[in-house]
């Protein structure tokens, strides 16, 4: 205290020292600041001449905040339709794989009159119950993820159980992609399927 600084043109006596702040929330180094009269920091430009300050509210922060969330959440969300589509294409190829082993286990099912509806609800079954598997281990996989994210960074998680409900719904959804694969497996004729090598 009691320096004297100079700022362009115009000196300044330094009354008073701020505590350390670190960075902002938006990454500004707050130990770079000074303040000074607002009456001073009127340097009186000239009628054309580009603005030396800006302005900001809170309002302007929470708008483009807002903004960003909005963006994220799209692509969060876009992200997330291929990743339904992609595990709903891996799902059917697991179940064509699994159709085409288990044929002559098919074929005695049909031999000893299974019915094609029989056979199309237990290779479905396995088709959601492998889907939902996926989608639990994913769910404590991202709850994981997110609270060491959270440790590391001191900031506090929160879970929203209705997300956790739509993202196992949805996985079971994806596990009808194996309808096809099972359809097929419904319709086999026995006396081949019991010859399939």
């Amino acid at each position: 205290m009691g320096t004297r600084i100079r700022i362009g043109t115009v000196p300044f006596d330094v009354i008073g020292v701020l505590s350390e702040n670190g960075q902002s929330a938006m990454g500004n180094d707050q130990d770079d600041i000074i303040f000074v009269p607002s009456t001073t920091a009127l340097y009186h430009m000239g009628e054309g001449e580009e603005d030396d300050f800006e302005i900001r509210n809170q309002a302007e922060i929470v708008s483009t905040a807002t903004q960003v969330t909005s963006t994220l959440t799209m692509l969060l969300g876009a992200v997330a339709g291929v990743s339904l589509l992609v595990g709903g294409i891996g799902v059917m190829n697991i179940m064509l794989v699994s159709v085409t082993e288990r044929t002559r286990e098919i074929g005695i099912l049909i031999a000893i009159d299974a019915r094609s509806s029989d056979i199309l609800s237990q290779f479905l079954i396995e088709a959601v119950i492998l889907s939902l598997s996926g989608g639990i281990i994913g769910i404590f996989t991202g709850i994981g993820i997110a609270f060491g994210l959270g440790n590391t960074m001191g900031t506090q998680v929160i879970l929203e159980p209705s997300m956790m409900f739509i993202s196992v719904g949805f996985t079971a959804v994806v596990g009808v992609f194996g309808y096809y694969p099972t359809k097929k497996a419904s319709t086999l004729n026995p006396i081949d399927a019991m010859r399939y090598e």
